[in-house]
């Protein structure tokens, strides 16, 4: 019997506890790690589509003219602030001209509406900015300087969320390239 190399059923159980242990710790980790790419996936999204949102957003309010009519803002101002919106007049390089443009929220997006016609009055129907798979809980305007004498700034604010458990808030100010003090 000395010469025997069989397994005892106590080292038979001994090893199949270590690999159902390592087992679960392998399945576990990969668990982890995968839903920590998605998180992360969700991050990097979310800062791509405000980044896109404020670029583009901040181009155009960059070029804004003062409404010296009143036309487009309601009154001679370089902006109009509503609840989740901003109205001003801004050049269109495409058009070479100068149109009045508003960016809103609805329905949880950022949208844009420019004028359709020379008066500045009619805008036209709301195009999205962002994408319909983020949610924008929040977006606000506020202006400094819009008094005539000191260079206009807007200060933007975008919440923003990809699914629960990504959500970010960014903010920048941009001033007008054209001052008119």
């Amino acid at each position: 019997m000395k010469n025997n190399k069989g397994l005892t059923l106590i080292e038979m159980l001994v090893s199949i506890a270590l690999f159902g242990i390592i087992s679960t710790l392998l399945v576990n980790t990969f668990v982890v790690s995968i839903k920590t790419q998605e998180r992360v996936l969700a991050n990097q999204e979310l800062v791509e589509q405000s980044t896109y949102a404020l670029d583009y957003m901040a181009t155009k309010i960059r070029m804004a003219i003062k409404d010296e009519l009143g036309d487009c803002n309601g009154l001679p101002s370089n902006y109009s602030i509503g609840e989740n919106s901003l109205r001003f007049i801004s050049y269109d390089p495409i058009n070479n001209e100068y149109i009045c443009r508003e960016f809103l929220l609805e329905n949880n997006i950022i949208k844009e509406r420019v004028s359709l016609d020379e008066s500045r009055a009619l805008l036209g129907n709301a195009i999205p900015i962002t994408s319909s798979a983020f949610n924008v809980s929040n977006l606000k305007f506020a202006t400094i300087g819009d008094d005539g004498v000191n260079q206009p700034r807007v200060t933007i604010l975008i919440k923003m969320s990809k699914s629960t458990s990504a959500e970010l808030t960014v903010q920048t100010t941009v001033s007008k390239r054209q001052l008119d003090i």
